[in-house]
């Protein structure tokens, strides 16, 4: 489970939503974007610099409080923001999560 807050109007807890929604490996994840913060595993921050275009994230784990990924995007506007911001995030997740896709190095002789 997953809580998204966002600490910023440029870009808003529904449109982070349906950019995480419509990364390719989210359903392959198993994870579910919930509406109260504790019943989530997970927390994603967004915010926005002030006076700025960079647009910032950070996932954390509830339990713990360990910092398990941060990033920045620079985009003019939120909903331009969300797209390559939900693709970082889903693509540090499905390297922690999904298996390891067998390469030509990794199969030995």
């Amino acid at each position: 489970m997953i809580y998204v807050s966002s600490n910023t109007d440029f870009l808003t807890v529904s449109t982070m939503d349906r950019a995480l929604l419509n990364q390719k490996n989210w359903e392959k994840l198993g994870l579910n974007i919930v509406d109260v913060p504790r019943q989530a595993d997970l927390e994603l921050q967004i915010d926005r610099l002030v006076f700025t275009h960079i647009h910032t994230y950070v996932l954390t784990d509830k339990s713990t409080g360990i910092v398990l990924a941060s990033g920045r995007v620079t985009a003019l506007d939120g909903v331009v923001a969300s797209g390559p911001m939900a693709e970082q995030i889903v693509k540090i997740l499905s390297a922690a999560r999904l298996p390891a896709q067998a390469t030509g190095a990794d199969r030995g002789l």
